[in-house]
This record gives structure tokens, C-alpha cells and sequence, in this order.
């Protein structure tokens, strides 16, 4: 979350007269919003949910943690409850997600209760076209093969080096019909990573690839629009979520992920 700089400057000028008034705008409680970011995985954490608020206009820190929020999970007449692990963050290992299912989460803070559902996306299918590849500074380029249903698959790719995922990601929208195979379609990829020098021979460079809820794509794509309109600036960006209440910002939703390993030659 950026922060945002206003410079106020009020100048009144009279011949006879001047005068002063004490105006107290009470900006930081104002400006200051609730943010849940949950998801529903296929991952060792297969529920992770991270409170947090966005920061007052004149507060040094960008947001504070929520660590005393109530967080459950609820499906089929089935509630989990999911604990804090510190610093906003809440999580629980052990679901094994349903395509197709709903998974409703509800927040409890201060008495007051937020609510938002997601639909648990199909299974994809990654794998590496060529295991291997020659290292060329800075650029790697790797090419995988990833199946899915047919219909409207939203694909979320990261890289990462020996398991680790970088912070950049990729955005692609779907349906992808580039090869029929009865019921399930499959893209093929082609991507230029660079690593800033940091690979060597041995190296496993990961594929992450995402098949994620509209819900998911709906908010990071609105958030990547606004950066490259400049619309981060103003604090807090509301993206589109999914929530019940429309002052909490955020999202929650789901993806089923599957990885691919190319090693560095």
C-alpha cells in the first residue's frame, strides 16, 4: 500500500483583517479501512487468511495487523476453526479441497461479522517440455505444457528457484483452446525468465501455475490496472472484492496450483 503526501496550503490575505480558525480533520481514523486477503489451496496451508488495516494518511507504518479476529471456515455443515499464527496472518493445514465445492469464510472483529464465499476451481495439470536447458545470462527460457478443462480456466503463473516462488506473477485469461483433448484443453507456454545472475548449473528453476477463481483474477487484475494508471495513489484503492460489506476491502478466494521443475544445465 503506498502512502500519500498532501501538502494543504491556505492563504487569505485582507487589508483590515486576519483571522485564524482551528480545523481538526481527524484524517488517520477517516482514511483507515479493514483488508481480509483469504484463499482456499491445494497447498500444505490449505487455508490462509491475512488481516490487516490500511494506514491513516499520517501514520508512519503502511498498515497494522489484526491478530484478535475470530476466522472460521464453513462447508457442508462442517466449521473449521482457523487459528492466528501471528503478524495478521491466519492458517490451517489438513483441508483437501473439492472441485467445484463452496467454501464460505466468515471474519468476526469487534462484534461485527464479514462474509465471502468461493467456488473451488478445476484441477490443472503442469509439466515441463523441456526438463532441461542451457543457461544463457541473464535469460532462461523455459517452455511447459499445462491441461485443463474447458471453459473458463483464470491461469496465475509465478516463478521461483529451487522451490522458492518469486514476487513477480503473471496474469493470463482463458479459455485457452489451443489443443482438444476430449474434455480438457491444453495451452502451451513459453516464458524468458531472468534471475539477475543468480542462477547456476544445477539450479531446478519451479513453474508455479494457478488455476484460479474469477474472484481472484477479478482483484489482482483491477489492482494491476489501477498501477499502471497511477490509481495506487490514492489510499486505500478499493479493487473489486467479494466481501458483504463493501467498507472491507479484499478478497477471498480460491486456486488448485500445479508446478513444474526445469533444471539449469
Amino acid at each position: 500500500m503506498r502512502k500519500i503526501i498532501i501538502y494543504i496550503t491556505l492563504i487569505f490575505t485582507t487589508v483590515f483583517i486576519s483571522c485564524e480558525n482551528e480545523i481538526d480533520l481527524n484524517l488517520d481514523q477517516s482514511a483507515q479501512r479493514l483488508v481480509i486477503q483469504g484463499n482456499v489451496s491445494n497447498n500444505d496451508t490449505s487455508v490462509a487468511v491475512l488481516i490487516t488495516k490500511t494506514g491513516g494518511l499520517n501514520q508512519e507504518s503502511d498498515y497494522e495487523t489484526v491478530n484478535t479476529a475470530e476466522v472460521r471456515l464453513k462447508y457442508d455443515g462442517i466449521i473449521i476453526d482457523i487459528p492466528s499464527t501471528g503478524s495478521g496472518n491466519y492458517n490451517y493445514v489438513g483441508l483437501i479441497p473439492e472441485v467445484g465445492k463452496e467454501y464460505n469464510l466468515e471474519v468476526m472483529i469487534d462484534g461485527k461479522t464479514y462474509k465471502a464465499n468461493t467456488t473451488f476451481p478445476s484441477e490443472i495439470e503442469a509439466n515441463a517440455l523441456i526438463p532441461e536447458v542451457d543457461f544463457v545470462d541473464p535469460f532462461v527460457e523455459l517452455q511447459n505444457s499445462i491441461k485443463c478443462k474447458k471453459g473458463s480456466n483464470y491461469l496465475w503463473y509465478l516463478s521461483g528457484k529451487n522451490g522458492v516462488p518469486d514476487p513477480n506473477y503473471y496474469l493470463y485469461l482463458s479459455p485457452y483452446f489451443i489443443e482438444n483433448d476430449g474434455d480438457s484443453v491444453i495451452k502451451t507456454t513459453s516464458f524468458h525468465i531472468s534471475f539477475d545472475g543468480n542462477l547456476s548449473v544445477g539450479d531446478t528453476i519451479t513453474s508455479f501455475y494457478r488455476n484460479i477463481d474469477a474472484v481472484t483474477y477479478d482483484y489482482f487484475n483491477e489492482l494491476i490496472e489501477a498501477s499502471y494508471q497511477d490509481i495506487g495513489n490514492l489510499n486505500p484503492f478499493n479493487a473489486k472484492g467479494n466481501f458483504d460489506d463493501v467498507d472491507v476491502l479484499g478478497y477471498f478466494g480460491s486456486y488448485y496450483q500445479s508446478e513444474a521443475e526445469t533444471v539449469i544445465k
